[in-house]
């Protein structure tokens, strides 16, 4: 008697087992969909080189070296595109039918985010200084250091974007297509101001991300939004081949070369 009710009993914990979903940490979270030059990923305190095709864990410290690149394709289609010269960790993920939410650690470097919209979600990318976070957009993101000092932007290609610094979390700004912010050192955000499309076109051209995959579906949204603020958005200047035209006006000059990306405050008007 003694002996089946041991058995029921390791038989019920093996069906749990089975049925009930655990939560696994090594499950993948994504793919690298493509992978251009020196790309390697840290897991478990190993470095691993990365290739087309490898799955992306939760936690992997991914790095690019220089005239590097990777596209990473998340398990809800968001696509991450990091540039050269950076670092990335995915230190949260959720998908499941009815939420979504996930969390990018940008350490360094050059991010742009194609987040897919569902009805509950959020995505957040984190740098050193500063949070932007939306429910389904696009935007770039650079942390670079310049004269010394720690500085995030943060560039809208489509719908809205918060952002704000982790030491001053009541002081946010909402940001526009066609809309920046800067954040240096543990200061507040820039107040939201057109940027230069020639900017934008420069650091899309270093992701090898084409004009049209980076304004998306919803460039209309983007020029309604910057006709609205009285700028010419980036996604009308690029869709319409004038980019030439804004950067007559704007004096402002952006390059789609394989170097650093480097910026300083006043470029990005």
């Amino acid at each position: 008697m003694k002996s089946s009710g041991v058995v029921r009993f390791f038989a019920l914990v093996l069906v749990c087992h089975f049925v009930l979903p655990l939560p696994v940490l090594a499950d993948s979270v994504g793919k690298f969909r493509d992978v251009q030059g020196n790309v390697s990923f840290t897991r478990a305190k190993a470095d691993n080189k990365a290739k087309a095709g490898d799955d992306v864990q939760l936690n992997d410290l991914v790095s690019t070296r220089e005239k590097s690149r990777t596209k990473i394709a998340l398990s809800d289609n968001t696509l991450l595109t990091l540039g050269q010269n950076s670092r990335l960790e995915i230190t949260s993920y959720l998908y499941s039918p009815q939420k979504k939410a996930g969390a990018i650690s940008l350490k360094m470097g050059t991010l742009h985010s194609q987040v897919q919209k569902a009805v509950d979600s959020s995505f957040e990318v984190r740098t050193p200084n500063a949070i932007a976070g939306a429910r389904g957009t696009a935007w770039l993101s650079v942390v670079e250091v310049v004269n010394g000092v720690l500085q995030t932007n943060v560039y809208v290609l489509e719908g809205t974007v918060t952002v704000f610094n982790a030491a001053i979390p009541g002081q946010i700004v909402t940001l526009a297509a066609g809309q920046f912010t800067t954040v240096i050192g543990s200061l507040a955000p820039a107040l939201p101001a057109a940027f230069s499309p020639a900017v934008v076109e420069g650091i899309m051209g270093q992701l090898g991300i084409s004009s049209v995959q980076a304004v998306g579906a919803a460039a209309g949204s983007a020029i309604t939004a910057g006709t609205a603020a009285g700028t010419v958005p980036v996604a009308l200047a690029v869709s319409a081949g004038i980019i030439g035209g804004v950067v007559a006006v704007s004096g402002s000059s952006g390059s789609s070369s394989d170097t650093t990306t480097t910026h300083t405050t006043t470029s990005h008007h």
